[in-house]
């Protein structure tokens, strides 16, 4: 280049330069990302890259550090490298070898080792023996431990019955159940003896039955506490409540427990009956006049009347549809004990049963009553069951 346009020499304080800076006798422009590098004395300056310096910065990364604290390093000047530390430390625990930085487990080699296939755990036998004991035997030895597999076996001592007079032993369809037959026929020579008022005389041969003088029915062991828990001879079930101070219950239009329940009566029926009746006896009086009384069984739930369909602990009354009867009327506001029987029809026997007494009122202001200290002393309330 024979020329350069406005090229001027001078001393200046800055330098204001639109295009391209051209050095050293020819010229040179430099190329990108280079420097003015200075040759020294009475050397013309040139382009390049100045000896110590890195055209990119190196940045520590993770787990590394500069000396210096400098986060990059260019070459301009020295620095040391560093590797942050970030082991951690193991040791071992129970159960656990730690040889080195191999890890293996710590076996008793008697139970368990660690020689199995591809040197894994395995159990060698349990730490107790299973001894065997009466009517035990094992296939191999008299103990086992895991080790070996041997077969357990019971040795049969059973003992083999066969029916009697009057006894049957099923098979089928409950395998060993010792029964009595149904009819106890053929038993000849039972005598009962004795003296007292338990005892049964007669005969007692077949044929000719046995005379009954006389039962003592409140025994522990006769077949009323024994079959009918709640039994009290000679009803079924009774019921009574007789507080100290005494209680009224308001009654309403609809059927409701009487005595919230205290008056519930659970009974089973006997073998070979069917009906049972069930009395109430409770004092109504009180209220306003000219007011019915009513009296009823609910179920079990004391919800729904007994002979309803599907009732709890429910059955059928006596040829009606409904418990439910009129029992007294009072013209004013007087004070009757009234009485009440319910005969129970279709009833199975064995079945337990539960009936709770309830009673309404034809209109509102009508009561029941019971018990009390003196002064004011109504009537006890009782609810019993009779098999019929």
């Amino acid at each position: 280049m024979s020329s350069i346009t406005g090229l001027k020499r001078g001393t200046f304080t800055s330098v204001d330069n639109s295009g391209e800076f051209r050095l050293d006798t020819n010229l040179d422009p430099g190329t990108a990302g280079e420097c003015i590098i200075s040759n020294g004395a009475q050397a013309s300056a040139s382009w390049g890259t100045p000896v110590g310096h890195l055209a990119n910065a190196l940045t520590a990364g993770t787990n590394v550090n500069y000396t210096s604290g400098n986060p990059t390093f260019d070459g301009s000047v020295a620095e040391t490298i560093n590797a942050v530390d970030t082991d951690t430390t193991y040791s071992a625990g129970s159960g656990i070898d730690l040889t080195g930085t191999t890890f293996s487990t710590d076996n008793d080699t008697t139970t368990i080792n660690n020689s199995g296939a591809g040197n894994t755990n395995q159990v060698l036998k349990v730490p107790n023996d299973l001894t065997a004991g009466t009517n035990v035997t094992f296939s191999v030895g008299t103990t086992y431990n895991g080790s070996a597999a041997i077969t357990i076996n019971s040795t049969d001592n059973d003992t083999t019955y066969a029916g009697g007079n009057n006894i049957s032993i099923d098979t089928v369809p409950n395998p060993d159940e010792i029964d009595l037959d149904p009819a106890i026929t053929g038993m000849t020579g039972i005598t009962y003896s004795g003296s007292g008022g338990n005892n049964l005389t007669g005969a007692g041969m077949p044929g000719t039955g046995t005379t009954c003088t006389y039962l003592d029915l409140t025994s522990a062991t006769n077949i009323f506490p024994t079959l009918y828990p709640n039994s009290v001879v000679p009803y079924l079930d009774v019921a009574f409540y007789d507080p100290t101070v005494y209680t009224s219950q308001a009654l309403t239009t609809s059927l409701v427990q009487i005595f919230s329940g205290l008056m519930t009566l659970t009974f089973t029926c006997m073998p070979g009956r069917s009906l049972a009746e069930v009395e109430l006896k409770v004092l109504n009086g009180g209220g306003s006049s000219n007011k019915w009384i009513y009296l009823g069984l609910l179920d079990g739930a004391g919800t729904t009347e007994w002979s309803a369909s599907g009732a709890t602990g429910g059955g059928s009354a006596t040829t009606t549809t409904t418990t439910e009867r009129v029992v007294h009327y009072k013209d004013e506001t007087d004070y009757d004990y009234v009485t009440m029987s319910w005969v129970l029809t279709g009833l199975t026997p064995g079945a337990t049963y539960i009936v709770n007494p309830a009673a309404k009122t034809s209109g509102t202001s009508n009561y029941i009553y019971v018990g009390g200290a003196p002064g004011w002393v109504y009537p006890c309330c009782i609810s019993r069951v009779t098999q019929l």
